[in-house]
């Protein structure tokens, strides 16, 4: 099974070896549960002026078809919409068999309509072509956190990652330093430490309480799930809500950074 990227070659490295008979009496829980064990997606591509592997959107899908048409499920995304400055879209995993038997989620990301290097319509092209990603990696369970233990958390500040307090300054050897960004979500992460680089007056032990108190949640179990204390965590779609929450929850500090952004791009 093959793939194409502007012209290039992606060749699907994902053995299919599923039961037909088998599968006809699974449920859609049953097939995705196959999918998420089966779809394997190494970073084949190398980003050598940031020194960083990473996976694409044709990586994922060249991997992705040959399950999907052996397992009997077909996906798709929404048309996507723009709310605001909120970019939403939709992916919808739906049983072949059973067309009636879907399952939906959704991811958002905030674009920032100060930036002047690209026009709107660039803009939700660019988030649309991360939440694609996004949600495909949720969906299929592909992580691209790296174990915080394996950062040099000795030093923090804006454009850094980690808390100060660490006494282990050793890095694994050939460990990565951070999950591999699009430049999308590097601005975002960029965004979120310099908000809250204002908000806790350039204190940064407290920049990663703030962290915390943002990324904390309330489970389903009504039980409240701590926040992250490590920025390297902050990916995917929770990078995004993250991004809108903090935005909401300093206003003020919001205000002063896009201030401070637009004028130095005059």
């Amino acid at each position: 099974m093959t793939d194409t990227k502007n012209n290039e070659v992606v060749e699907s490295k994902t053995e299919v070896k599923t039961d037909t008979e088998f599968v006809k009496d699974l449920n859609i829980y049953q097939k995705l549960a196959i999918l998420q064990d089966k779809v394997k997606v190494n970073k084949d591509n190398r980003n050598e002026f940031a020194d960083f592997q990473y996976r694409t959107i044709q990586n994922i899908l060249a991997e992705l078809k040959p399950l999907l048409k052996e397992l009997g499920l077909m996906i798709r995304f929404g048309s996507g919409k723009l709310d605001g400055e909120k970019y939403i879209l939709d992916i919808i995993v739906t049983d072949i068999n059973n067309p009636t038997n879907q399952i939906e989620e959704n991811g958002e990301i905030y674009i920032d309509r100060t930036k002047s290097k690209m026009d709107l319509s660039q803009k939700v092209l660019s988030a649309k072509t991360f939440l694609k990603k996004s949600l495909l990696e949720d969906l299929l369970l592909i992580s691209e956190d790296v174990d915080p233990d394996s950062h040099d958390n000795s030093k923090m500040g804006p454009g850094t990652t980690g808390n100060n307090n660490s006494t282990n300054n050793t890095k694994p050897k050939n460990a990565n330093t951070e999950p591999a960004r699009t430049a999308e979500e590097a601005d975002i992460l960029s965004n979120i430490k310099n908000i809250l680089y204002i908000v806790a007056n350039k204190d940064q032990n407290k920049m990663i309480d703030l962290l915390s108190e943002q990324t904390a949640f309330t489970g389903k179990d009504n039980k409240v799930v701590p926040g992250l204390r490590d920025f390297d965590k902050l990916t995917g779609k929770r990078l995004t809500v993250t991004y809108g929450k903090i935005q909401k929850a300093y206003p003020e500090a919001y205000k002063a950074f896009k201030a401070k952004l637009e004028s130095k791009q005059k």
